[in-house]
């Protein structure tokens, strides 16, 4: 995936959080491997994951960013195919959900399953 679409698909699910998910979404962040795009979220409210169930060697440094969802370009930017995160990552009690649709419809799958 080119920059361009790696650019126009950050600012338009950051507009997205900003128009309809604050203030249970503080913060989005999208890192690009290949054709895909790795949606991370910081979830409001004081949502932290349970540390008693994370093995810590050393000092451990928490990064509050939870991926929520894996958005796979098809080609075009109407059209993505994506994977939600489970919502625990220790247990995965969640089902995995996966489909297409817009870049906003999957991140709202997504983020519906944590601030739901």
């Amino acid at each position: 995936m080119n920059t361009q679409v790696q650019q126009h698909l950050l600012e338009r699910l950051q507009k997205h959080v900003s128009d309809n998910w604050k203030p249970y979404i503080e913060d989005i962040r999208i890192e690009f491997k290949g054709e895909k795009a790795l949606v991370e979220t910081v979830i409001s409210d004081g949502w932290m994951p349970d540390l008693s169930k994370i093995q810590f060697s050393g000092t451990p440094q928490l990064d509050r960013f939870e991926l929520i969802v894996i958005l796979t370009y098809t080609g075009d930017m109407e059209s993505w195919n994506y994977v939600t995160s489970p919502v625990d990552h220790v247990t995965s009690k969640e089902a995995v959900i996966s489909g297409t649709g817009k870049p906003e419809e999957c991140f709202d799958r997504a983020a519906n399953l944590r601030v739901a």
